[in-house]
């Protein structure tokens, strides 16, 4: 992964330009957030930070992903909101035979 490096400023006298690495940005970016922008990165980091996953697709996984791909393609598929409703109406079923 590419190091990323901002200029912080510029220091006349020594004729340096200062550059922070993306750690020391990110740091200094995190330090001025007040509590509740705290609280909101918190709840978003697990949706962008994901583990990169190193292991390739098995033959049998990428056989399982066309399956799926062609079962789209055919529309034999259920949208997931269908399928949840369908999932409450099989528990609101459930419960009611429950109670008889």
């Amino acid at each position: 992964m590419p190091l990323l490096l901002r200029s912080t400023g510029y220091n006349k006298d020594a004729g340096v330009i200062h550059m922070a690495s993306t750690r020391e940005t990110l740091h200094r970016i995190i330090d001025d957030l007040s509590e509740e922008q705290l609280e909101l990165l918190i709840e978003a980091m697990p949706k962008i930070v994901v583990p990169e996953d190193d292991e390739p697709l098995t033959p049998e996984e990428l056989e399982a992903v066309e399956e799926a791909r062609s079962e789209i393609e055919r529309r034999e598929c259920v949208p997931l909101d269908e399928y949840l409703r369908s999932l409450d109406a099989e528990d609101q079923t459930s419960v009611h035979r429950r109670d008889d």
